[in-house]
């Protein structure tokens, strides 16, 4: 769930994201197939007229992340399809096999900036084993992002994830 917490137009808006349940939701899930991955992007977006604030959330889910693992160079990744927190679109990127060869054995996730603006970022990526913050210190530049080279080995998501889905 996602907050902005400056006024529309500033240079640097703050933003916070997590993944709780908000009390009402639009929620729209795209699914897709290639090769050997399944994946579907759910996000949810909820605006309080009162206060301003504006809560977002996206999830992606990879099915059967053990035989994607296997299938993946590294450097290659799965992308969630763009959500907003306000006028603001990110995504997730996650990258099975690692994102640069020195991670081949990991796997990597991320949050992307997909604007043309630098944003402050507060999120949590949450899944069964590890939930990982980022914080408003670190200014996320115009399409660039914030994550994990090394968020969790193949080891780790062989055990968790042979008879469940990867949802971050």
């Amino acid at each position: 769930v996602g907050r902005i917490s400056a006024a529309k137009g500033t240079t640097n808006p703050k933003i916070a994201c997590s993944n709780q349940n908000p009390i009402e939701k639009s929620t729209s899930t795209i699914s897709f197939s290639r090769q050997s991955e399944s994946c579907m992007m759910e996000n949810t977006t909820v605006v309080d007229a009162a206060s301003g604030l504006i809560k977002a959330s996206g999830k992606l889910v990879i099915k059967n992340l053990v035989e994607v693992m296997e299938g993946f160079k590294p450097g290659t990744g799965i992308e969630s399809e763009q959500f907003k927190i306000g006028d603001f679109p990110l995504l997730i990127r996650v990258y099975p096999n690692g994102v640069t060869d020195s991670n081949k054995g990991l796997v990597s996730v991320f949050l992307k900036n997909k604007g043309d603006v630098d944003i402050s970022v507060k999120c949590k990526l949450i899944t069964d084993l590890i939930t990982a913050e980022i914080t408003y210190k670190d200014t996320m530049k115009a399409g660039s992002g914030s994550g994990w080279d090394e968020f969790l080995t193949h080891a780790q998501c062989a055990e968790a994830y042979k008879d469940k889905d990867f949802v971050v």
